[in-house]
């Protein structure tokens, strides 16, 4: 059995913790790899965390410096001053931990290094290094497209970076996981790279399903520009539709501040606040009209949208009653109902379409759970994951 010494930026999270995006992803993935996997190596590049925060499956697995909070931001900044006066890429928090890693790796009987990561190009540099080093094959699990996360973000030094080494550490990687069907299209067309599409894992908890049923539409996590302009469809169409009928329904936010896109008459109709516990995200999931997942329609997003798939998912396909998809054709979220035949999908930006959808469900409510269910189930359980990944390493 080929044993796995994983490294990763950020931390894999107590499933009691509130986490998004990789912190929660990570979680589930060792978890589904957790019989394979000898050492979890959780450097400080992400979120801050210390010992307390780690999923107990792998506190005993766990290598990381204990570095306080303060140090952490001192080294992080001095390797952007670097960076941004000097031209000069220190990775200062890397290379402090790297000999801790190797050393990990060397008394382990390892034979592959297990690395997922996010959209910074720094961090694939970072997984190359260590393969390099320890001399050992690399499997990587790619969550976001780096050369337009970089142009888009404007970084220079991330710009520059891609052109020069993207195609160069890429052709190192032993094995590409990918985190949707648009990426392997993308990395086969770009690269000339084969991968293997690995979808994001989920494990249900609990269940929850009551009957109860609130006036309000759901959008879960971070408002990124990814999602804003479909956000901002939605309450123009949810204003007309409350001024028409004389209803109260409400655009529901689970952060503690909105993005300043929407015009003051639409702000009777918003609520925003963070969610306390994971328990108490999924009760509200499961108590709206229905969940909103938009990406954007603007094509300086198109290969970001048609590439990335929102972790935000699993959760409205695991709790949610309803969910409504808005998106072009090319949206990884669009391309993922469609596939599997899921309700509801408007794949053109149609602000009429979104007001019929909003008749229907208020007039009209099916519970779609149990075919969400369904479908997380066969594509995303840690059986299916943990196959998906040994399959490929065993070859």
């Amino acid at each position: 059995m080929n044993k796995l010494v994983v490294y990763c930026d950020d931390a894999p999270f107590k499933e009691e913790l509130l986490a998004a995006g990789l912190n929660r992803v990570n979680t589930r993935m060792f978890k589904a790899v957790n019989d394979n996997i000898e050492s979890v190596c959780i450097s400080h590049e992400g979120i801050y965390f210390t010992k307390d925060d780690i999923a107990i499956e792998f506190i005993d697995k766990s290598v990381f410096m204990n570095l306080n909070s303060v140090l952490v931001k001192i080294l992080k900044k001095t390797t952007l001053f670097f960076e941004n006066y000097f031209h000069l890429y220190i990775d200062f928090l890397f290379y402090l931990f790297l000999p801790k890693v190797l050393h990990t790796i060397k008394k382990s009987d390892c034979s592959y290094i297990f690395i997922p990561v996010g959209a910074n190009i720094r961090a694939l540099k970072r997984a190359v290094k260590i393969s390099e080093k320890s001399s050992l094959p690399l499997a990587v699990f790619i969550g976001d497209e780096f050369k337009n996360y970089a142009r888009l973000s404007g970084n220079k030094e991330s710009i520059i970076m891609c052109d020069k080494y993207l195609q160069q550490w890429l052709s190192k990687i032993s094995k590409i996981f990918v985190i949707s069907e648009g990426m392997q299209n993308y990395f086969l067309e770009e690269y000339n790279l084969k991968s293997t599409v690995l979808n994001i894992p989920y494990e249900k908890k609990y269940s929850i399903n009551s009957d109860k049923r609130k006036d309000f539409i759901l959008f879960l996590g971070n408002t990124s520009h990814f999602y804003q302009d479909g956000l901002v469809d939605m309450i123009e169409v949810l204003f007309d539709y409350n001024q028409k009928y004389n209803k109260n329904i409400v655009l529901r936010f689970t952060i503690d501040k909105i993005p300043d896109i929407f015009e003051e008459k639409y702000l009777q109709y918003i609520e925003y606040g963070k969610i306390d516990t994971d328990y108490n995200s999924s009760k509200i999931l499961n108590e709206a009209l229905f969940c909103f997942i938009p990406t954007s329609f603007d094509k300086k997003y198109k290969i970001m949208v048609g590439t990335s798939f929102p972790s935000k998912m699993m959760e409205c396909l695991a709790f949610a009653k309803h969910i409504v998809v808005y998106g072009p054709q090319y949206s990884s979220s669009v391309r993922y109902f469609k596939k599997y035949n899921l309700d509801t999908v408007v794949s053109q930006r149609n602000k009429e379409e979104l007001f019929k959808i909003l008749t229907k469900k208020d007039l009209n409510y099916s519970n779609q759970s149990k075919v969400y269910n369904y479908i997380l189930n066969q594509n995303h359980s840690l059986k299916n994951i943990k196959d998906t990944i040994m399959k490929e390493i065993n070859k």
